[in-house]
């Protein structure tokens, strides 16, 4: 194995030994090669997680901040190599004051949404689009969203004829209904219809 990936592997099998869900370890998998990149870029010549020290958390963030990568993202990032610091034994230096997002300069994000739903004639003009497209089916997608407060994964795995059937039974005789598949580490929930809640 080059130098060159050999903090990249490291980092991954570390990965894999925390576990949580395939979208959590996807992230954390994101953010460990952008990690060893910017180790490799900023010439740090690290090997192993075992090496990381607090000056390449420093590099890491002020590289990050430079590049113009939101606070939030950098927050995560931060989080998912501390994670690896705690599980390789340097708890010290992952919850070191010195080395706290607010010291490292990544300023608090807000986690208040700023998206606008789509209006009557946005998700009207889509469908139509859609439709000429010779793709009803993305049009019913958005709508199933939009009624239910559905993910797109969770409307795309609930187009199968046998789930949209339960949907429609559990929503006649309950007035909400449960959402198993698509759903965030795989948890079943229960959604409502925009109007007439259970």
């Amino acid at each position: 194995m080059s130098k060159k990936t050999e903090l990249q592997a490291d980092l991954q099998r570390i990965n894999y030994l925390l576990g949580r869900s395939h979208k959590t370890q996807e992230s954390r998998s994101g953010t460990f090669r952008t990690f060893a990149r910017v180790m490799r870029e900023t010439n740090f010549g690290i090997h192993c997680a075992a090496q990381i020290g607090g000056k390449h958390l420093q590099a890491f963030v002020e590289r990050r901040l430079a590049s113009g990568i939101a606070s939030r993202t950098i927050d995560k990032e931060m989080g998912h190599l501390r994670a690896v610091l705690r599980h390789i034994g340097k708890q010290g230096l992952a919850d070191n004051p010195a080395y706290s997002n607010r010291a490292l300069g990544i300023a608090q994000g807000s986690r208040k949404g700023t998206k606008e739903p789509l209006s009557d004639a946005e998700i009207r003009a889509f469908q139509e689009r859609a439709e000429r497209l010779g793709r009803p089916d993305m049009g019913a997608i958005l709508e199933m969203q939009r009624a239910l407060g559905l993910r797109e994964l969770e409307a795309i795995r609930a187009g199968r004829s046998d789930t949209l059937l339960r949907l429609h039974r559990e929503l006649t005789e309950r007035g909400c209904a449960s959402v198993m598949e698509g759903t965030k580490g795989g948890r079943m929930r229960q959604v409502h219809p925009a109007v007439d809640g259970c």
